[in-house]
């Protein structure tokens, strides 16, 4: 795993820190499950369509790390 992969892990560091403060049993699962209904609510798209997005630029990062938008 590239440095720059574990950078953009530690971006995410700090939510799933808090949140597993608040849901000791969580999985990370729920943690992106949760996010998903948070962009159904409040953005413009839904949830498939960030999942969608998400998915895409996580397999882009995955092959090319350089291509991290951060």
């Amino acid at each position: 795993m590239s440095d720059t992969v574990r950078t953009l892990a530690d971006h995410a560091r700090p939510a799933w820190d808090l949140f597993r403060e608040a849901f000791p049993a969580a999985e990370i699962t729920d943690l992106i499950t949760d996010l998903l209904h948070l962009a159904d609510i409040d953005s413009d798209t839904d949830g498939t369509d960030v999942l969608d997005r998400a998915t895409r630029d996580w397999e882009a990062e995955r092959s090319d790390p350089s291509s991290a938008a951060g």
